[in-house]
């Protein structure tokens, strides 16, 4: 089931930021499946909903299918589109208009990083403002100036290099 609302999308159209916030969750309870949503922020930053669909699980095909309804009620509008790096936006929107969620990226820095042996929190808040500084860098030097200090602090070559801009 795919439910939007023509005022969502006119209001998304006229007056908020070209960007789309895409996620889902799991379902619990007596009916089972996976919610799948798209939020935008408004000229204030408040969250105005856009789309959401009921679909049986989180699977590709879904994904796909729930992301070109999506791109159908935009139609010629090309939004930039967050999501914790799932791969079926690019195939919905193109590469170039997809941008990665950084409480994401950080959760998995994490997950990650503690593979390695870092657990210990006043660790972890150091690898994250390190993290965020390659994530907020204005320009591709200072990510990289960014980057090197992240690697040099870890001590290991196990990061892949994520450009966030």
């Amino acid at each position: 089931m795919f439910v939007t609302y023509a005022a969502n999308v006119k209001g998304f159209k006229f007056g908020c930021r070209l960007v789309l916030f895409v996620d889902g969750t799991h379902l619990s309870g007596t009916y089972k499946g996976t919610l799948l949503t798209t939020c935008v922020l408004d000229a204030d930053s408040h969250l105005l909903n856009f789309a959401y669909a009921i679909v049986c699980s989180e699977k590709v095909k879904e994904w796909v299918w729930f992301l070109q309804m999506v791109a159908q009620c935009l139609g010629a509008l090309k939004p930039v589109i967050k999501s914790n790096r799932h791969p079926v936006v690019a195939q919905a929107f193109g590469k170039e208009y997809h941008s990665y969620c950084l409480r994401h990226l950080t959760e998995n820095f994490f997950k990650e990083a503690g593979k390695h042996g870092i657990r210990k929190e006043a660790t972890k808040q150091i690898m994250k403002e390190m993290l965020y500084k390659v994530a907020y860098a204005p320009t591709r030097g200072e990510d990289n100036v960014a980057l090197e200090e992240l690697h040099g602090a870890l001590g290991v070559q196990y990061l892949v290099h994520v450009h966030l801009h």
